[in-house]
């Protein structure tokens, strides 16, 4: 039996992607054990959108015919790897209305199996976290966990924190003060996110 993945073996059916709007950027998906799908159809669809097909890889080539007018030239398949078993996507371009849920489906091998890559857009950069993560569970079971990011000054010291889990999303802004209406030097920015599960 084949299986599917997305970066991650299955069970587990999601997986999330961050992406900055004007770059580029890979939805990941892989056959495993390891099958050449050079001669199979891949679609890569948007559930939400009609037509909901953002790629299609039929007959060797590459597909327009039912293809979401809003990815036309701004998709493809990396062709050399089919054969290795990755039908990952590439999107050039990526705007915030990429933003969404994509899944990859390869009709001829599975019509249950279909992996899930959530794509995150961002209007500009994602800070990445430095240092180690730092994480305590307390006496009931709950736990907390901390990162650090390194800011720079913006135009409104606005910043938005996104903490993640396999079913739990959990968004946050906040308005770091400074002197006038912007930074005058970098901070250090320490985040404490407590999320509680039992």
């Amino acid at each position: 039996a084949v299986s599917w993945c997305c970066a991650a073996s299955l069970p587990f059916m999601l997986h999330m992607v961050h992406a900055v709007a004007g770059g580029d950027v890979i939805l990941p998906c892989f056959l495993k054990p390891t099958m050449n799908a050079a001669s199979h159809t891949v679609e890569w669809l948007r559930p939400d959108l009609k037509p909901k097909e953002a790629h299609c890889y039929r007959d060797h080539r590459d597909s327009e015919e039912d293809q979401n007018p809003s990815y036309k030239r701004r998709t493809s398949l990396f062709k050399e790897e089919l054969k290795n078993g990755n039908v990952s996507l590439k999107l050039t371009g990526v705007t915030l209305s990429d933003a969404g849920n994509y899944t990859c489906f390869i009709p001829t091998m599975s019509r249950t199996q279909r992996p899930v890559v959530q794509l995150l857009v961002g209007e500009s950069s994602i800070l990445p976290a430095t240092g180690p993560t730092e994480t305590e569970t307390d006496t009931e079971g709950f736990y907390t966990v901390r990162r650090n990011v390194t800011i720079q000054q913006t135009d409104n010291n606005w910043f938005t924190c996104r903490v993640q889990q396999q079913n739990i999303t959990r968004t946050k802004q906040i308005r770091i003060p400074g002197e006038g209406s912007v930074l005058k030097r970098l901070l250090n920015l320490q985040l404490e996110v407590f999320e509680n599960v039992l």
